[in-house]
């Protein structure tokens, strides 16, 4: 990995720790955290699905654009997972779409992801969360999980 690419990373995951603080989360993590460590110790762990795959805590992928598979996150390490806030980052893996989706070349860049926006289940107990936002090569953006 390069100098600049470490230094995007740093800074998203810098960016996304204020959101998050912002947000009133309260702790703020530095990038050598662990992922174990919890922001609300109180609250059992949300829950991410995959494009409606099973769901799960801490998954080494994320599919952003399910519709497609045009655009995801890989080789994910998690830093923060928690009831309100999961904070990790990883290689985006995104389809360029140039002359179009077909004929597209994926492209491989840095990015750190937040997940929150917990909400319930409505049949089973627990949480999951609804939003992932990435701090990438292509700015911030914000997916829904479901």
């Amino acid at each position: 990995m390069s100098t600049h690419e470490r230094t995007i990373i740093r800074a998203a995951i810098i960016a996304a720790a204020t959101v998050t603080a912002a947000a009133g989360a309260g702790v703020l993590l530095a990038p050598s955290a662990s992922a174990s460590m919890s922001d609300t110790p109180d609250l059992p762990p949300a829950l991410v699905s995959d494009c409606g795959g099973p769901y799960a805590v801490e998954p080494p992928s994320l599919t952003l654009t399910c519709a497609d598979g045009n655009n995801m996150i890989i080789d994910i390490t998690w830093q923060l997972w928690s009831g309100a806030h999961a904070l990790g980052y990883g290689t985006q893996h995104r389809n360029d779409c140039t002359p179009s989706c077909a004929a597209g070349r994926f492209i491989d860049s840095p990015a750190v992801l937040m997940l929150d926006d917990p909400r319930p289940f409505a049949d089973a107990p627990g949480n999951y969360f609804a939003r992932v936002t990435v701090f990438g090569a292509q700015g911030v953006h914000s997916y829904p999980t479901e």
